[in-house]
């Protein structure tokens, strides 16, 4: 398991500066959260997860608001399964549960 990255203080200032006091997730219409940053109270995120790229540049930093954070954190989990899924299909690691299958049973 790799140890993960986090984003430096250069790229956290930078990234604060970019989010000018504003939360930069986006809503389900596309548009900016309207949410004011507060301190303590917001989390710099890696755009794409942590778990997938060791991606800590400035490019893959967002600064959420406590809700955002959440919400992508809810699809990150589930977009890192299914990758992990997939990687594992194609190594063609299986599992065990789920390789065996019932007979067919013929009358």
């Amino acid at each position: 398991m790799m140890v993960r990255r986090e984003f430096s203080k250069a790229v956290q200032r930078a990234a604060l500066a970019r989010a000018d006091g504003r939360c930069e997730g986006l809503l389900t219409d596309g548009s900016r959260c309207p949410c004011m940053l507060q301190v303590g109270r917001f989390h710099y995120d890696h755009i794409v997860p942590a778990a997938l790229a060791e991606n800590v540049a400035f490019e893959n930093c967002q600064v959420l608001c406590r809700p955002c954070h959440a919400v992508k954190t809810v699809v990150d989990v589930s977009v890192i399964a299914r990758v992990r899924r997939v990687r594992d299909r194609h190594a063609g690691i299986v599992d065990r549960c789920q390789a065996v299958r019932p007979a067919h049973s013929s009358d």
